[in-house]
């Protein structure tokens, strides 16, 4: 029985460079006989490196040893018996057991009719039966123990996941399989270990298996442990941190070594003037740890700037590859074939390839597909085909039709296999046609990730094909399509080795940092939650009842993070970056393990956490400062103007250039209901059934009501069809009910002598009417909701607003100055409808003003505008600089205080996530 013997290291320079002088100072050059264990494979790939340089170095040749991840070390010392079962067979098996289980024991398991709760608890059950082994225990062992004898409810459940285990064990019995876990605990019964001399480096954390395999072990064991001989107390006789020793212990980040700030972007800002401030001179000897993964985009796009490569040490995952991406896209598609997902498949490059064709018969698919989504909401597509009532959608809808028809053509094979092996013979016919005939080169880096992906998809394709027949993933082309995917989502396609002239430098996860060699680490998102990471919830063994049971928990981990810390500040530089917020604003917390302070320097540390990176509390990231924006194309001098978009100007140049200049507009796929903009054009079109010969002065509101009714359920049947989405029919009942709200205010104008004189007007025949600018005429163009003619002469133009609450059309055209209604300009439309309408009202001053229908009735009815004829002048010269302004070519900054409509607004003017207003 070998004991373990320790050696302490020191910590003062980076663990695998100690590790390595250590092998080759008391072993030298051949070390061919002995087993060297660590963390991870990473790990394992940094000693090896570390070991062959430090022998060139030396001038000897190096015989290397074994070196292995820990966990590949118990196999090594117990061996075992029998073929062992991949890990798609125990998924599947855990599943079937599962399906298996009686009513009473799947209700002790929370187990619900849905597929998918079923497959992750398989995936959950897996993992606990992985943890019992490697606690050296059983299900019998975990009965008998006190903590579940006083729960009565615990030992129920308990027994019904020993008679699980027991139904995978036979399921694995039937197939001639064995799970690895068990064969690891009935080798290690049965024989003694083997007679290996084995060198751990670095295990922090306890495996009582993996223990008493060393133990049982006729070799010499010795443990390389990275803390000074004065420390030996903080760990036990295997050399592993002991937790409540480390939990005890303080340790302090020096200040300048902390940095606390407000965002991911300034996170990445921050180790950008690290990096730049430490004067290393190769990317080489600095790594980024990541903490959390949501602050990487940042990172990169810092790192990127610098001309620096930014390498996810950890490699991609299959399945965000082309083919595995469109693999879960095709999934999705088969599962639901909604508009949602048809959008997203149609938007992978080798779709959207193989649909454009040669020619240009499919340009523009997914403008038009994001129009259609967009203006009609259909939950299903190719069911009826809705045109608005615009001839010009009739030929878009025809490109549509001739793309589904496209993709049904490609994906034929797909939809017409059932089984696995029919689904995955289909898949490859698929994607050869969508990929093509092409030739691949691994040993060029940029295709070497693709033909690795490649490489695996075969052999996850294969590993299904051979699957048992008792074990089939299911039936259909989605259950097949979503079990490859997820496969995929399991393996990871390592980086390909770069250039030695291509800067790059390593991000990395928080527990392989402990092995770089790296002289300067930047952890990043040092937050709760994230660093240490916090435990999943786990319905079977909750993180109270694994303490209890002795397996391993969330303080053991804790201390095995302490002492990770500590390390890494001793050994090399080590700079620590906590943001506030996280790139859509949830606020963070400081990691515990930079407050593990004594009582006296807390409240340094903690006033170090609440003076950092201050920010003003906003739903989003604080909008910097506006700025000006570059125009996009050379600047012209435009002859006509919307009146609508004068606002847009006043607001943001920018948008106004975007929008009126450049007709950029913004379609989503993705909306479920009506937009603002949207809902108050549904209303608006029904509103237009009050300029009628027969409701025009029409002042019964019962008539008014049904009228509008009607109205409003063709508009709604002509956009929507008849199977409208759920929260659209919710939306059109409730356009219903602010019309019928609105149906006594026009009741009342007809009483009050007004007459309904157009609706939706424009001048005659489409034409723009002159306006004087200071560097020219221009044409001024627009459409007028509503135009009233009183029976004593007086014209009133109005505009209908669809907001939830009335505001005043004073306000919304010009701020207050000292009280005043008299500050600068915000809007000129109103303004600006008396002076397209002259030809129509003549040159009086008309009545205008807004006709609100809002959610209730309190907030539905008239408000004019204040005018006269010098307010009216003032709007004109106004307009007229504005036209100025445009034609000059410069984009000034947006307006104070300006809050954008929508996200997307807000990101292009600069303001990054700040803060929007409710849309009309």
């Amino acid at each position: 029985m070998a004991l373990v013997d320790l050696k302490f290291l020191g910590w003062d320079t980076p663990p695998i460079t100690s590790a390595a002088e250590w092998l080759l100072d008391n072993l030298g050059p051949d070390m061919s006989t002995r087993v060297v264990a660590l963390p991870g494979s990473r790990a394992v790939r940094s000693l090896r490196l570390a070991l062959l340089r430090g022998a060139q170095k030396r001038g000897a040749t190096l015989l290397a040893p074994n070196i292995v991840t820990v966990g590949a070390l118990t196999d090594l010392l117990v061996g075992g018996e029998g073929r062992v079962a991949s890990g798609l067979v125990r998924r599947l098996c855990w599943e079937r057991a599962l399906d298996q289980a009686t009513e009473q024991d799947r209700g002790c398991l929370a187990i619900h009719d849905a597929v998918q709760s079923r497959s992750s608890l398989a995936v959950q059950v897996r993992g606990l039966h992985a943890d019992l082994v490697a606690a050296g225990m059983d299900v019998d062992q975990v009965l008998k123990t006190e903590c579940i004898q006083m729960r009565a409810h615990e030992a129920v459940r308990w027994r019904a996941v020993g008679r699980l285990q027991q139904a995978y064990r036979k399921i694995l019995a039937s197939l001639d399989l064995v799970d690895p876990h068990d064969r690891r605990r009935l080798a290690l019964a049965q024989q003694p270990s083997a007679d290996l001399d084995v060198i751990l480096v670095g295990i922090a954390s306890q495996e009582p298996l993996r223990n008493a395999a060393l133990v049982q072990c006729k070799g010499l064991v010795q443990h390389l442990v990275f803390a000074p001989e004065s420390l030996r107390d903080l760990f036990d006789a295997q050399g592993c941190v002991l937790t409540d020793a480390w939990l005890q212990r303080e340790h302090i980040v020096p200040g300048e070594k902390w940095s606390v700030v407000s965002d991911p972007k300034a996170q990445a800002e921050r180790a950008m003037e690290i990096v730049a401030q430490s004067g290393v001179t190769q990317d080489s000897e600095v790594s980024i740890g990541i903490g959390d993964s949501e602050a990487v985009p940042e990172l990169i796009a810092a790192l990127a700037e610098d001309g620096i490569e930014a390498r996810d040490a950890a490699g991609q995952s299959a399945a965000r590859s082309m083919e595995g991406s469109l693999i879960k896209l095709l999934a999705a598609f088969f599962k639901e074939r909604d508009t949602r997902s048809l959008a997203d498949l149609w938007r992978h490059p080798w779709m959207e390839r193989s649909l454009e064709g040669e020619g240009s018969a499919f340009g523009g698919l997914l403008a038009d597909l994001d129009s259609y989504l967009s203006n009609h909401l259909p939950h299903k597509i190719g069911v009826s085909w809705l045109t608005d009532g615009h001839s010009s959608r009739v030929a878009r809808n025809h490109r549509l039709q001739e793309a589904l028809a496209r993709t049904d053509e490609l994906l034929l094979p797909l939809a017409n296999a059932q089984g696995a092996d029919a689904v995955c013979a289909a898949l490859r016919e698929v994607l050869g046609t969508l990929l093509g005939e092409q030739e691949f080169d691994q040993e060029d880096p940029a295709q070497r990730a693709q033909v690795m992906s490649l490489r695996q998809l075969g052999t996850t394709l294969r590993d299904l094909e051979d699957l048992p027949a008792e074990l089939s993933p299911g039936n259909s082309t989605h259950e097949v399509l979503q079990r490859v995917s997820d496969e995929l989502s399991e393996c990871m396609i390592a980086p390909a080795p770069l250039d030695a002239s291509t800067p790059a430098v390593d991000l990395l996860g928080w527990l392989e940092l402990l092995f770089d060699p790296a002289p300067l680490l930047v952890v990043t998102s040092v937050v709760e939650g994230a660093i240490p990471a916090s435990s999943s919830p786990d319905s079977i063994l909750p993180e109270a009842l694994r303490r209890e049971l002795g397996f391993e928990n969330q303080e053991d981990r804790l201390a095995r993070d302490l002492f990770t810390a500590e390390v890494l500040d001793h050994s090399r530089e080590t700079h620590w970056i906590t943001p506030r917020v996280a790139a859509q604003g949830d606020p963070f917390l400081p990691s515990r393990l930079m407050l593990r302070v004594s009582p006296r320097a807390l409240p340094a540390q903690v006033r170090r956490w609440s003076d950092g990176g201050k920010i003003t509390p906003t739903m989003g990231l604080v909008p910097p400062p506006p700025s000006a924006c570059q125009r996009l194309g050379s600047a012209s001098h435009p002859e006509v103007f919307s009146v609508t978009g004068f606002k847009t100007w006043l607001d943001a140049p920018y948008l106004y250039h975007l929008q009126r200049e450049l007709d950029l507009h913004q379609l989503s796929d993705r909306n479920r209901e009506l937009t603002p903009s949207a809902f108050g054009s549904l209303v608006h079109k029904a509103l237009e059934v009050l300029g009628s010969d027969e409701l025009r002065a029409c002042a019964d509101t019962k008539k008014i009501c049904g009228a509008l009714h009607g109205a409003l359920a063709d508009a709604a049947r002509l956009s929507f069809g008849s199977d409208a989405l759920p929260a659209v029919q919710l939306q059109i009942e409730q356009a219903a009910h602010r019309l019928e709200n609105f149906a006594g205010i026009h009741a009342a104008r007809v009483q009050a002598g007004w007459r309904v004189e157009q609706v939706e007007w424009a001048p005659k025949d489409g034409r723009s009417v002159p306006i004087a600018a200071p560097d020219g005429p221009a044409l001024l163009r627009g459409r007028i909701d509503r135009i009233e003619r009183n029976q004593d002469g007086r014209w009133a133009l109005l505009d209908y607003k669809t907001g939830n609450s009335k505001k005043s059309p004073n306000g919304a055209h010009r701020a207050k100055n000292d009280g005043q209604i008299a500050g600068p300009w915000r809007d000129l439309q109103l303004p600006l409808y008396a002076h397209l309408a002259r030809e129509l009202i003549g040159g009086d001053v008309p009545e205008l003003g807004y006709l609100w229908l809002g959610k209730d009735a309190s907030e539905t009815g008239l408000m004019l505008l204040k005018c006269d004829e010098v307010y009216l002048a003032e709007a004109y010269e106004k307009a007229g600089e504005i036209i100025r302004e445009i034609r000059s070519g410069e984009l000034p900054p947006p307006r104070d205080n300006y809050k954008p409509y929508s996200h997307m607004e807000s990101f292009l003017i600069g303001q990054g996530l700040a803060l929007t207003e409710d849309g009309e």
